[in-house]
Protein backbone atom coordinates (compact mmCIF):
# COMPACT_ATOMS: atom_id res chain seq x y z
CA UNK A 1 0.00 0.00 0.00
CA UNK A 2 1.49 3.06 -0.83
CA UNK A 3 2.02 5.64 2.28
CA UNK A 4 0.09 8.69 2.56
CA UNK A 5 1.36 11.84 4.38
CA UNK A 6 -1.04 14.60 5.92
CA UNK A 7 -0.76 18.56 6.49
CA UNK A 8 -2.19 20.00 9.27
CA UNK A 9 -3.64 16.55 11.57
CA UNK A 10 -2.92 13.30 12.62
CA UNK A 11 -4.13 9.82 11.44
CA UNK A 12 -7.09 8.62 14.17
CA UNK A 13 -6.57 5.16 16.09
CA UNK A 14 -9.04 3.73 13.55
CA UNK A 15 -6.90 4.95 10.60
CA UNK A 16 -9.09 7.85 9.57
CA UNK A 17 -7.84 11.41 9.80
CA UNK A 18 -8.33 13.58 12.66
CA UNK A 19 -10.42 16.39 12.11
CA UNK A 20 -8.65 19.51 10.86
CA UNK A 21 -6.59 17.55 7.63
CA UNK A 22 -5.89 18.65 4.71
CA UNK A 23 -5.52 17.15 1.35
CA UNK A 24 -3.80 14.03 1.71
CA UNK A 25 -0.35 13.04 -0.52
CA UNK A 26 0.08 10.23 -2.22
CA UNK A 27 4.42 9.81 -2.68
CA UNK A 28 5.02 8.89 -6.31
CA UNK A 29 7.65 6.86 -5.86
CA UNK A 30 5.71 4.08 -4.26
CA UNK A 31 3.57 2.16 -6.81
CA UNK A 32 -0.34 2.09 -6.56
CA UNK A 33 -2.64 -0.48 -5.95
CA UNK A 34 -5.07 0.12 -9.11
CA UNK A 35 -8.67 -1.51 -8.32
CA UNK A 36 -10.52 -3.18 -10.74
CA UNK A 37 -12.98 -0.62 -12.40
CA UNK A 38 -10.21 2.31 -12.40
CA UNK A 39 -11.31 5.84 -11.21
CA UNK A 40 -10.71 7.39 -7.98
CA UNK A 41 -10.59 4.53 -6.02
CA UNK A 42 -8.24 2.71 -8.61
CA UNK A 43 -5.62 5.08 -7.14
CA UNK A 44 -5.61 5.69 -3.67
CA UNK A 45 -6.09 3.34 -0.72
CA UNK A 46 -9.75 3.13 0.63
CA UNK A 47 -8.75 5.27 3.57
CA UNK A 48 -7.36 8.25 0.96
CA UNK A 49 -10.60 8.02 -0.30
CA UNK A 50 -12.80 8.61 2.67
CA UNK A 51 -9.93 11.55 3.81
CA UNK A 52 -10.61 13.14 0.66
CA UNK A 53 -14.51 12.50 0.84
CA UNK A 54 -14.71 14.20 4.27
CA UNK A 55 -12.32 17.49 2.85
CA UNK A 56 -15.04 17.72 0.01
CA UNK A 57 -17.89 17.40 2.57
CA UNK A 58 -16.18 20.57 4.80
CA UNK A 59 -15.54 22.23 1.60
CA UNK A 60 -19.16 22.14 0.74
CA UNK A 61 -20.26 23.28 4.09
CA UNK A 62 -17.97 26.17 4.23
CA UNK A 63 -19.35 27.36 0.20
CA UNK A 64 -23.22 26.94 1.65
CA UNK A 65 -22.10 28.90 4.94
CA UNK A 66 -20.70 31.47 2.49
CA UNK A 67 -23.88 31.74 -0.02
CA UNK A 68 -26.06 32.47 3.21
CA UNK A 69 -24.08 35.04 4.82
CA UNK A 70 -24.03 36.61 1.32
CA UNK A 71 -20.51 36.48 0.94
CA UNK A 72 -19.64 39.19 3.21
CA UNK A 73 -20.10 37.24 7.12
CA UNK A 74 -23.14 39.01 7.78
CA UNK A 75 -26.52 37.66 8.83
CA UNK A 76 -28.70 37.82 5.54
CA UNK A 77 -31.99 39.70 5.68
CA UNK A 78 -35.29 37.09 6.24
CA UNK A 79 -36.98 36.99 2.87
CA UNK A 80 -40.53 35.36 2.68
CA UNK A 81 -39.39 32.22 2.77
CA UNK A 82 -37.31 32.58 5.90
CA UNK A 83 -40.38 32.67 8.13
CA UNK A 84 -41.06 36.43 8.29
CA UNK A 85 -44.36 37.99 8.42
CA UNK A 86 -46.19 38.35 5.24
CA UNK A 87 -47.82 41.47 6.62
CA UNK A 88 -44.29 43.02 7.80
CA UNK A 89 -44.26 46.89 7.57
CA UNK A 90 -41.21 48.65 6.90
CA UNK A 91 -40.32 51.68 9.30
CA UNK A 92 -42.92 54.81 9.08
CA UNK A 93 -41.39 58.19 8.76
CA UNK A 94 -38.80 59.69 11.43
CA UNK A 95 -40.39 62.37 13.90
CA UNK A 96 -39.02 65.74 12.95
CA UNK A 97 -37.27 66.52 16.09
CA UNK A 98 -35.78 69.46 14.72
CA UNK A 99 -39.45 71.27 14.10
CA UNK A 100 -40.45 69.70 18.07
CA UNK A 101 -37.31 71.66 19.31
CA UNK A 102 -37.88 74.51 17.64
CA UNK A 103 -41.42 75.42 18.67
CA UNK A 104 -40.47 73.78 22.30
CA UNK A 105 -38.42 76.95 22.57
CA UNK A 106 -41.35 78.85 21.16
CA UNK A 107 -43.83 77.80 23.68
CA UNK A 108 -41.46 78.29 26.69
CA UNK A 109 -41.16 81.42 25.63
CA UNK A 110 -44.92 82.54 25.12
CA UNK A 111 -45.56 81.07 28.85
CA UNK A 112 -42.56 83.40 30.17
CA UNK A 113 -44.49 86.03 28.06
CA UNK A 114 -47.81 84.57 29.96
CA UNK A 115 -46.10 85.43 33.61
CA UNK A 116 -45.78 88.65 32.72
CA UNK A 117 -49.55 89.51 31.58
CA UNK A 118 -50.07 87.71 34.69
CA UNK A 119 -48.27 89.56 36.84
CA UNK A 120 -50.31 93.00 35.36
CA UNK A 121 -53.28 90.93 35.75
CA UNK A 122 -52.83 91.22 39.43
CA UNK A 123 -52.29 94.57 39.87
CA UNK A 124 -55.26 96.74 40.56
CA UNK A 125 -54.50 98.63 37.42
CA UNK A 126 -52.52 97.22 34.39
CA UNK A 127 -50.26 98.99 32.20
CA UNK A 128 -51.69 98.93 28.92
CA UNK A 129 -48.57 99.77 27.30
CA UNK A 130 -46.87 96.29 28.80
CA UNK A 131 -49.48 94.61 27.76
CA UNK A 132 -49.48 95.57 24.34
CA UNK A 133 -45.53 95.14 24.17
CA UNK A 134 -45.45 92.17 26.20
CA UNK A 135 -48.34 90.78 23.11
CA UNK A 136 -46.34 92.06 20.55
CA UNK A 137 -43.05 90.08 21.35
CA UNK A 138 -45.26 86.64 21.96
CA UNK A 139 -46.86 87.55 18.44
CA UNK A 140 -43.15 87.12 16.76
CA UNK A 141 -43.16 84.00 18.59
CA UNK A 142 -46.07 82.73 17.36
CA UNK A 143 -45.01 84.03 13.97
CA UNK A 144 -41.82 81.94 14.27
CA UNK A 145 -43.43 78.51 15.62
CA UNK A 146 -46.22 78.38 13.00
CA UNK A 147 -44.43 76.69 10.39
CA UNK A 148 -42.93 74.54 12.28
CA UNK A 149 -46.15 73.75 14.01
CA UNK A 150 -47.87 73.71 10.00
CA UNK A 151 -44.31 71.06 9.72
CA UNK A 152 -45.39 68.43 12.43
CA UNK A 153 -49.22 68.77 11.41
CA UNK A 154 -48.34 67.44 7.81
CA UNK A 155 -46.27 64.53 9.10
CA UNK A 156 -47.94 61.46 10.24
CA UNK A 157 -45.98 60.31 13.24
CA UNK A 158 -46.60 64.54 14.66
CA UNK A 159 -49.93 64.80 12.87
CA UNK A 160 -52.00 65.02 15.71
CA UNK A 161 -50.27 67.25 18.38
CA UNK A 162 -48.91 69.56 15.68
CA UNK A 163 -52.92 69.86 14.46
CA UNK A 164 -53.61 70.92 18.29
CA UNK A 165 -50.75 73.24 18.60
CA UNK A 166 -51.73 74.72 15.47
CA UNK A 167 -55.01 76.07 16.49
CA UNK A 168 -53.65 76.91 20.14
CA UNK A 169 -51.30 79.06 17.78
CA UNK A 170 -53.65 80.79 15.61
CA UNK A 171 -56.35 80.74 18.83
CA UNK A 172 -53.30 83.06 20.18
CA UNK A 173 -52.95 85.10 17.02
CA UNK A 174 -56.52 86.26 16.64
CA UNK A 175 -56.91 87.39 20.56
CA UNK A 176 -53.54 89.26 20.18
CA UNK A 177 -55.04 90.88 16.64
CA UNK A 178 -58.00 91.74 18.26
CA UNK A 179 -56.22 93.91 21.03
CA UNK A 180 -53.91 95.76 18.15
CA UNK A 181 -57.65 97.90 17.54
CA UNK A 182 -57.83 99.29 21.31
CA UNK A 183 -56.60 102.45 22.26
CA UNK A 184 -54.20 102.50 25.22
CA UNK A 185 -56.67 104.45 27.45
CA UNK A 186 -59.08 101.23 27.25
CA UNK A 187 -57.59 99.41 30.41
CA UNK A 188 -60.64 97.42 31.15
CA UNK A 189 -60.39 95.76 27.20
CA UNK A 190 -56.57 95.32 27.16
CA UNK A 191 -57.06 93.34 31.28
CA UNK A 192 -59.78 91.47 29.30
CA UNK A 193 -57.64 90.41 26.27
CA UNK A 194 -54.62 89.73 29.06
CA UNK A 195 -57.09 87.35 30.52
CA UNK A 196 -58.09 85.56 27.69
CA UNK A 197 -54.56 85.15 26.28
CA UNK A 198 -53.23 83.77 29.44
CA UNK A 199 -56.01 81.15 29.56
CA UNK A 200 -55.25 80.15 26.29
CA UNK A 201 -51.74 79.47 26.67
CA UNK A 202 -52.70 77.01 29.59
CA UNK A 203 -53.28 74.41 26.60
CA UNK A 204 -49.39 74.69 26.11
CA UNK A 205 -48.30 72.64 28.92
CA UNK A 206 -50.01 69.05 28.22
CA UNK A 207 -49.03 69.47 24.41
CA UNK A 208 -45.41 70.07 25.40
CA UNK A 209 -45.44 67.34 27.22
CA UNK A 210 -46.55 65.06 24.53
CA UNK A 211 -43.97 66.68 22.14
CA UNK A 212 -41.50 65.65 24.94
CA UNK A 213 -42.48 62.16 25.15
CA UNK A 214 -42.32 62.44 20.72
CA UNK A 215 -38.58 64.04 21.03
CA UNK A 216 -37.75 60.84 23.56
CA UNK A 217 -38.70 58.48 20.72
CA UNK A 218 -41.86 57.50 22.48
CA UNK A 219 -45.53 57.98 20.82
CA UNK A 220 -48.24 60.38 21.31
CA UNK A 221 -50.21 59.81 24.05
CA UNK A 222 -53.01 61.13 22.70
CA UNK A 223 -53.31 58.77 19.95
CA UNK A 224 -52.26 56.04 22.08
CA UNK A 225 -55.46 56.42 23.80
CA UNK A 226 -57.78 57.52 21.14
CA UNK A 227 -60.32 54.78 20.81
CA UNK A 228 -60.14 53.47 17.28
CA UNK A 229 -63.18 52.97 14.89
CA UNK A 230 -65.02 49.76 15.13
CA UNK A 231 -64.92 47.21 12.33
CA UNK A 232 -67.78 47.55 9.92
CA UNK A 233 -70.03 44.53 10.37
CA UNK A 234 -70.00 42.02 7.24
CA UNK A 235 -72.74 42.31 5.06
CA UNK A 236 -75.12 39.34 5.23
CA UNK A 237 -75.80 38.27 2.36
CA UNK A 238 -73.70 38.48 -0.73
CA UNK A 239 -74.06 41.52 -3.44
CA UNK A 240 -76.06 40.09 -6.40
CA UNK A 241 -73.99 40.02 -9.43
CA UNK A 242 -76.84 41.70 -11.71
CA UNK A 243 -77.74 44.41 -9.08
CA UNK A 244 -76.49 47.56 -10.02
CA UNK A 245 -75.26 49.72 -7.12
CA UNK A 246 -76.75 52.74 -6.28
CA UNK A 247 -75.36 55.95 -8.00
CA UNK A 248 -73.24 58.35 -5.54
CA UNK A 249 -74.75 62.07 -5.49
CA UNK A 250 -73.14 64.18 -8.71
CA UNK A 251 -70.07 66.22 -7.90
CA UNK A 252 -70.72 69.56 -6.40
CA UNK A 253 -70.90 72.90 -8.86
CA UNK A 254 -68.07 75.15 -8.56
CA UNK A 255 -69.57 78.04 -5.92
CA UNK A 256 -71.69 80.91 -7.34
CA UNK A 257 -73.18 84.06 -5.95
CA UNK A 258 -76.40 82.36 -5.36
CA UNK A 259 -74.94 79.02 -3.53
CA UNK A 260 -77.27 78.35 -0.65
CA UNK A 261 -74.74 76.00 0.64
CA UNK A 262 -71.25 75.98 1.56
CA UNK A 263 -68.03 76.04 -1.55
CA UNK A 264 -67.62 72.52 -2.33
CA UNK A 265 -64.56 70.89 -0.16
CA UNK A 266 -66.31 73.03 2.92
CA UNK A 267 -65.73 70.60 5.94
CA UNK A 268 -69.04 71.39 8.17
CA UNK A 269 -68.88 69.66 11.60
CA UNK A 270 -71.58 67.04 12.30
CA UNK A 271 -74.48 69.13 14.12
CA UNK A 272 -73.86 72.28 13.32
CA UNK A 273 -77.07 74.51 12.22
CA UNK A 274 -77.27 74.98 7.91
CA UNK A 275 -76.89 78.24 6.21
CA UNK A 276 -79.73 80.88 6.14
CA UNK A 277 -79.22 82.40 3.01
CA UNK A 278 -76.95 82.28 0.13
CA UNK A 279 -73.58 83.21 0.00
CA UNK A 280 -73.24 87.13 -0.02
CA UNK A 281 -69.86 87.45 -1.76
CA UNK A 282 -70.02 87.82 -5.33
CA UNK A 283 -67.81 85.92 -7.81
CA UNK A 284 -66.77 83.90 -4.52
CA UNK A 285 -64.77 81.40 -7.09
CA UNK A 286 -63.19 83.79 -9.35
CA UNK A 287 -64.69 81.95 -12.65
CA UNK A 288 -65.73 85.70 -13.73
CA UNK A 289 -61.93 86.75 -13.16
CA UNK A 290 -60.93 89.18 -10.20
CA UNK A 291 -64.02 91.91 -10.59
CA UNK A 292 -65.88 92.87 -8.47
CA UNK A 293 -62.73 92.18 -5.74
CA UNK A 294 -60.38 94.72 -4.94
CA UNK A 295 -56.39 94.44 -4.14
CA UNK A 296 -55.39 97.39 -1.70
CA UNK A 297 -52.02 98.14 -0.70
CA UNK A 298 -51.91 100.21 2.00
CA UNK A 299 -48.59 101.40 2.36
CA UNK A 300 -46.71 102.78 -0.45
CA UNK A 301 -43.28 100.28 0.80
CA UNK A 302 -45.37 97.04 -0.45
CA UNK A 303 -45.57 95.91 -3.86
CA UNK A 304 -48.34 93.39 -5.27
CA UNK A 305 -50.16 92.09 -7.97
CA UNK A 306 -53.49 90.00 -8.45
CA UNK A 307 -54.69 88.00 -11.58
CA UNK A 308 -57.10 85.01 -12.60
CA UNK A 309 -55.08 81.97 -12.34
CA UNK A 310 -56.40 78.90 -14.51
CA UNK A 311 -52.87 76.62 -12.56
CA UNK A 312 -54.57 74.47 -10.29
CA UNK A 313 -57.32 76.11 -8.57
CA UNK A 314 -59.19 74.68 -6.22
CA UNK A 315 -62.40 74.21 -8.03
CA UNK A 316 -63.95 75.30 -11.37
CA UNK A 317 -61.36 76.37 -13.61
CA UNK A 318 -59.86 79.66 -11.73
CA UNK A 319 -58.58 80.95 -8.67
CA UNK A 320 -57.23 84.81 -7.75
CA UNK A 321 -53.15 84.45 -7.51
CA UNK A 322 -51.78 87.37 -5.59
CA UNK A 323 -47.89 87.82 -6.51
CA UNK A 324 -45.99 89.95 -3.37
CA UNK A 325 -42.56 91.39 -4.07
CA UNK A 326 -42.24 93.57 -1.51
CA UNK A 327 -43.90 93.41 2.11
CA UNK A 328 -43.93 95.17 5.87
CA UNK A 329 -44.90 92.24 7.80
CA UNK A 330 -48.35 93.82 8.69
CA UNK A 331 -51.26 91.31 7.16
CA UNK A 332 -53.91 94.12 6.57
CA UNK A 333 -51.19 96.54 4.34
CA UNK A 334 -51.66 93.93 1.88
CA UNK A 335 -55.21 92.92 1.11
CA UNK A 336 -58.12 91.43 -1.37
CA UNK A 337 -61.63 92.97 -0.77
CA UNK A 338 -65.00 92.77 -1.59
CA UNK A 339 -67.78 95.20 -0.05
CA UNK A 340 -71.42 95.09 0.31
CA UNK A 341 -71.53 92.51 3.02
CA UNK A 342 -75.01 93.13 5.39
CA UNK A 343 -74.72 91.62 9.13
CA UNK A 344 -77.95 91.39 11.52
CA UNK A 345 -77.62 92.14 14.96
CA UNK A 346 -76.91 89.17 17.24
CA UNK A 347 -76.81 86.45 14.23
CA UNK A 348 -73.90 84.23 13.73
CA UNK A 349 -71.98 83.76 10.21
CA UNK A 350 -70.13 81.46 8.86
CA UNK A 351 -67.00 82.18 6.94
CA UNK A 352 -65.39 79.80 4.09
CA UNK A 353 -61.76 79.65 2.74
CA UNK A 354 -59.81 77.87 0.35
CA UNK A 355 -55.57 78.58 0.83
CA UNK A 356 -52.74 77.75 -0.54
CA UNK A 357 -49.36 79.58 -0.63
CA UNK A 358 -45.98 79.10 -2.09
CA UNK A 359 -44.62 79.42 1.29
CA UNK A 360 -45.75 78.88 5.09
CA UNK A 361 -47.58 82.16 5.64
CA UNK A 362 -50.41 83.45 7.69
CA UNK A 363 -53.68 84.46 6.07
CA UNK A 364 -55.72 86.79 8.23
CA UNK A 365 -59.58 86.79 7.17
CA UNK A 366 -61.66 90.01 8.26
CA UNK A 367 -64.93 91.52 8.69
CA UNK A 368 -65.03 95.48 8.91
CA UNK A 369 -66.91 98.64 8.60
CA UNK A 370 -66.09 99.93 5.18
CA UNK A 371 -65.48 103.73 6.44
CA UNK A 372 -62.38 104.80 8.92
CA UNK A 373 -62.08 103.95 11.75
CA UNK A 374 -62.55 100.66 10.67
CA UNK A 375 -64.68 98.39 13.63
CA UNK A 376 -63.97 95.05 13.30
CA UNK A 377 -67.10 92.46 13.80
CA UNK A 378 -65.27 89.47 12.67
CA UNK A 379 -61.48 87.58 12.04
CA UNK A 380 -59.94 84.22 12.35
CA UNK A 381 -56.11 84.36 11.53
CA UNK A 382 -55.58 81.13 9.16
CA UNK A 383 -52.22 79.01 8.60
CA UNK A 384 -51.44 78.13 5.47
CA UNK A 385 -49.29 75.60 3.61
CA UNK A 386 -48.49 74.42 0.39
CA UNK A 387 -51.63 72.62 -0.80
CA UNK A 388 -55.06 73.81 -0.95
CA UNK A 389 -56.52 73.54 2.86
CA UNK A 390 -60.65 74.84 3.32
CA UNK A 391 -60.65 76.54 6.59
CA UNK A 392 -64.09 77.56 8.27
CA UNK A 393 -64.74 79.93 10.92
CA UNK A 394 -68.02 81.24 12.70
CA UNK A 395 -68.57 84.57 14.46
CA UNK A 396 -71.63 86.64 16.37
CA UNK A 397 -72.04 90.15 15.60
CA UNK A 398 -73.23 92.63 18.52
CA UNK A 399 -73.93 95.31 14.96
CA UNK A 400 -75.93 94.76 12.24
CA UNK A 401 -75.61 96.74 9.31
CA UNK A 402 -74.99 96.82 5.42
CA UNK A 403 -72.13 97.67 3.39
CA UNK A 404 -69.74 95.40 5.21
CA UNK A 405 -66.72 94.84 4.19
CA UNK A 406 -64.91 91.49 3.44
CA UNK A 407 -61.06 91.23 3.14
CA UNK A 408 -58.86 88.88 2.60
CA UNK A 409 -55.27 89.95 3.85
CA UNK A 410 -51.89 88.69 3.27
CA UNK A 411 -49.34 91.43 3.98
CA UNK A 412 -47.90 89.01 6.38
CA UNK A 413 -44.78 87.45 3.82
CA UNK A 414 -44.27 87.53 0.63
CA UNK A 415 -44.45 85.01 -2.17
CA UNK A 416 -47.52 84.09 -3.86
CA UNK A 417 -51.19 83.19 -2.22
CA UNK A 418 -53.83 81.20 -4.52
CA UNK A 419 -57.48 81.70 -2.88
CA UNK A 420 -60.19 80.05 -3.80
CA UNK A 421 -64.14 79.48 -3.38
CA UNK A 422 -65.11 82.09 -0.49
CA UNK A 423 -67.85 82.64 1.36
CA UNK A 424 -69.87 84.29 3.96
CA UNK A 425 -73.61 83.43 5.11
CA UNK A 426 -75.80 83.84 8.00
CA UNK A 427 -76.10 80.59 10.11
CA UNK A 428 -79.56 79.47 10.72
CA UNK A 429 -80.99 79.82 13.92
CA UNK A 430 -79.09 83.07 15.51
CA UNK A 431 -76.18 82.38 17.36
CA UNK A 432 -76.85 82.60 21.46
Amino acid sequence: MPSVESHGGQRADDGRLAAGVTEPIIRPDEPAHRQPGGGLAAVVAPEGVAAILAIALVGVLLTARLAGLGGTGRTPTPGPSDGSSPGQTVAGPAVDLVSIGLVLGVDRRLLDYGQTLQTEIDKSTVDTVNVKATMGQMNQQLLAGAPAAARLQDSPPTAAVGRDLSAVYAQLRTKIDEANDFKNSDEPAWRASAIAVVELLKALAPIDLRLERLQAGLSDPAVETSPSAPPSAPPTSPPSPTATPAPTAPPSAPPSSGSTTPPSGTPTPSGTPPLAEPNQLQNPGFEAGIDPWELVLANPNVHAGVAADTAGPKSGKTSARIDISAFDGNPQSISLQQTGVTLEQGAKYRVSIALRSSIDREVRVRVTSASPPAQTYGRQTLLVGGTWTVQTFEFTTAVGGSGRLFTIEVGQAGGSVWIDDVSIARVSPFGP
